[in-house]
């Protein structure tokens, strides 16, 4: 009896009580490889498969299981089977736009103070050149005064609408020039803080695990995602299983969701309202899980590195998965 779940695409239910998926599927090549005849019994947490196996219920354990150092302490572990890591699923962009996210964002900040950097050093040419001098410009000879005066009237001028003009011809010199640059640099910052505003509502805030801290990120209890999830200071909240999870997310009660990469991948091919939220990250393995000291371990390792050899895996892999298998 092979203790399983069910873990889209590894693991899928079927028609009577039947499982089909990768794992399922790479089970029994493997149990025609040693001429076994196998069961399969549903566990539906990760948790109860694991402790199955511990305690000889189950002489195996198959899903989408990664092998970690603390698991090792209680369980064998086959060679690895397939090549994971986790993942992180947001919820897919609706056309909505948080104004206040935009007005504090960083994009912005740096907007405004590399706009406030270019008003200033021309506000000191101005104030040097023209401070009480000039009739045309009312900047007044006083430091502090004087600088706001001639930051305003920069402000204005590349608005188009300064208040006043400068009289005398060096400083009416240096002010047309200054006119020509404000042109071109409203030009610029508004196309660049247009395309990065729109770029970053796009993309959303959460586009990797560094973007987690501070979230309320749902994750499925006592998977890896939620012992990497220990480490990184997260809202975090655990449920039993992964559609538990895409539930609170899909509710609003989540702003993200960390498991395991290629079941999200293969979720979020179904359903529009998620998406990906950045790249792979944490490498980690999966292999089918024994209780310490079997001796159905190497016979099932034996046939899995034939598999590998023969093509059979790399069959499976396509059919579930659709793609490569690497390595």
């Amino acid at each position: 009896m092979v203790a399983t779940r069910l873990v889209a695409p590894f693991v899928v239910a079927g028609e009577g009580g039947q499982f089909s998926g990768f794992s399922i599927d790479l089970w029994r090549a493997i149990s025609d490889e040693l001429g076994m005849q196998t069961r399969f019994e549903r566990y539906d947490t990760l948790p109860a498969l694991l402790e199955a196996v511990k305690t000889s219920k189950n002489a195996a354990g198959i899903a989408a299981i990664s092998i970690t150092a603390e698991r090792e302490k209680t369980l064998d572990f086959s060679h690895p089977m397939f090549r994971s890591g986790l993942s992180i699923m947001v919820h897919a962009t609706d056309g909505r736009i948080d104004v206040s996210r935009i007005i504090f964002s960083k994009t912005m900040l740096a907007i405004l103070g590399i706009l406030a950097l270019v008003i200033l050093i021309p506000a000191h040419i101005f104030w040097v050149i023209a401070r009480g001098r000039d009739e045309g410009l009312p900047i007044r000879e006083s430091y502090i005064p004087g600088i706001f005066d001639a930051m305003f009237w920069c402000a204005e001028s590349m608005g188009g609408a300064p208040q006043g003009y400068p009289r005398l011809v060096f400083p009416r010199v240096v002010a047309l020039l200054w006119l020509y640059a404000g042109i071109v640099l409203i030009s610029y910052f508004t196309a660049f803080a247009t395309t990065s505003l729109t770029l970053n509502t796009l993309r959303g805030d959460i586009n990797g695990p560094d973007d987690l801290a501070g979230r309320r990120v749902a994750v499925v209890k006592g998977s890896t995602a939620s012992a990497y999830l220990d480490s990184v200071k997260t809202q975090k909240t655990e449920y039993f299983d992964f559609s538990a999870c895409v539930t609170s997310l899909i509710a609003g009660e989540a702003d993200a969701v960390v498991y395991d990469a290629p079941v999200i991948q293969h979720f979020t091919l179904k359903e529009g309202r998620v998406r990906v939220a950045g790249t792979q990250f944490r490498p980690e393995n999966y292999g089918i899980a024994f209780p310490v000291g079997s001796p159905l371990r190497r016979s099932v390792n034996q046939a899995l590195l034939k598999l590998f050899e023969n093509g059979t895996y790399e069959t499976l892999y396509r059919k579930w998965l659709g793609e490569k298998a690497g390595g």
